[in-house]
């Protein structure tokens, strides 16, 4: 046993007031939509979606399937995007509070991930 963490009770606490606040059916519409985003942007830069694109067959997260998952889910970290490196996919999970500054970081990475050129001497 350990002492109780009361920080996190009141961060506990301080999100469920906002969930009842919003409402789960606006909070759902919401990452619906970023889900859309996400998914756009990746349509956009030709790098295949493995999730289903379907509203009620998808949950919050969507599965890329770049040719080289390892190399794009570290560009999208040294643009400072966290997202989760599995296997043959890399998995982006917008929030319901993720900004148009974040999606719009996500498209110029997923821009100059496809652009790379490289030299040699």
């Amino acid at each position: 046993m350990s002492q109780p963490d009361t920080l996190a009770a009141g961060r506990l606490a301080i999100g469920v007031r906002d969930v009842r606040d919003a409402g789960v059916a606006a909070i759902e519409e919401r990452l619906a939509e970023h889900v859309d985003t996400v998914i756009e942007i990746a349509d956009r830069h030709g790098i295949e979606v493995r999730s289903p694109r379907d509203r009620v067959e998808r949950a919050g997260i969507v599965a890329l399937a770049p040719e080289e998952p390892a190399r794009l889910a570290a560009a999208l970290a040294n643009a400072g995007l966290v997202v989760t490196a599995r296997g043959s996919s890399v998995r982006i999970a917008p929030h319901a509070g993720t900004d148009a500054a974040t999606f719009a970081l996500l498209d110029e990475a997923l821009h100059a991930f496809g652009n790379e050129t490289f030299t040699s001497a």
